[in-house]
């Protein structure tokens, strides 16, 4: 912009002051058409300078070499985001990305309708699957049947429970880490944490306050459920775990048997109807809950929360 400026204005080359000198050294007479022909010939001298300019920044632009207009990214500033359509295709979407020199590892997505989002670090290949959402081993008639599909429609629960393609076993006891890895996936965390052991995932994800790590390969309380279900509501509304209190207080008839570490998530995973006391008005803190049962109570507080 400078060049043309100067093109156009500079005191000793400029177009203007080049073309008024012509207009300052040109005699038109003094008779009654003088003034008419000054105008005329300046009308002429303008166009002479569009033209002149035209030509000039013309010539100026194939002229220039320019450089560095071309170069290899090798990472960004900030993470991108990338917004792909993937047509009407249902199920369960999972999105991997393949940067230069690393395997390919799972990355979080969000969808709206066809469309899906992720977040890229670098330059690299990426690729959006469809799984199969299809669970095995669910009896028509099961009381959690839709709650397990519903599930399983927008969660990969192959990374929770191995198998759970062909047969979900739905009775089978539940396991801490399958609750922890339940909230892992609930949260978002799971491509985060992918690579680490559960010893490290239940720290990262700071459960570790809630479970003891040699409790893992254990089967999770109801109580112990309870508590991680009252730490994901927590996560998804934004709140501090230590300021959240029930609503109203339900009376439990076992309560003596609840831990302190738990009393208060017990009381609000049953004041908001996410887990529930039996016909005897017991919550059987220490008793051990099914498949089927933790993730109906994960299903209900995610759907309490608009997530599912």
């Amino acid at each position: 912009a400078a060049m043309f400026h100067d093109r156009l204005y500079d005191k000793d080359t400029g177009l203007v002051n080049e073309k008024l000198s012509l207009l300052l050294n040109t005699y038109v007479g003094s008779g009654t058409g003088s003034a008419a022909l000054t105008d005329q010939y300046t009308r002429n001298l303008v166009d002479l300078i569009e033209k002149e300019l035209s030509i000039y920044i013309d010539n100026t632009i194939k002229t220039i070499m320019l450089t560095n207009t071309l170069r290899e990214v090798h990472t960004f500033d900030t993470p991108v985001s990338v917004r792909l359509k993937t047509g009407s295709a249902d199920g369960l979407k999972s999105a991997y990305v393949k940067y230069r020199g690393m395997d390919w590892r799972k990355v979080t997505i969000t969808e709206s309708g066809t469309i899906v989002t992720l977040e890229l670090l670098k330059p690299g290949m990426y690729v959006i699957l469809v799984q199969d959402r299809g669970i095995g081993g669910i009896p028509e008639n099961h009381w959690a049947r839709d709650h397990i599909l519903k599930m399983a429609s927008r969660y990969d629960f192959g990374s929770v429970f191995q198998g759970a393609g062909t047969n979900f076993m739905p009775e089978v006891r539940v396991t801490c880490s399958e609750i922890v890895l339940l909230y892992e996936l609930t949260t978002g965390m799971a491509p985060a944490n992918t690579g680490l052991n559960m010893r490290a995932r239940l720290t990262e994800l700071g459960l570790d306050d809630l479970l003891h790590p040699n409790s893992l390969a254990k089967d999770a309380s109801r109580q112990q459920a309870a508590a991680v279900l009252a730490r994901l509501l927590a996560v998804k509304k934004g709140t501090d775990p230590r300021s959240m209190r029930p609503r109203t207080t339900a009376s439990i008839s076992d309560e003596r048997d609840i831990e302190d570490l738990y009393y208060m998530s017990v009381l609000i995973v049953v004041d908001i109807g996410v887990m529930q006391l039996d016909a005897s008005g017991r919550f059987r803190p220490k008793g051990t809950m099914t498949r089927a049962e933790a993730v109906a109570a994960f299903a209900r507080l995610l759907e309490l929360t608009g997530d599912l």
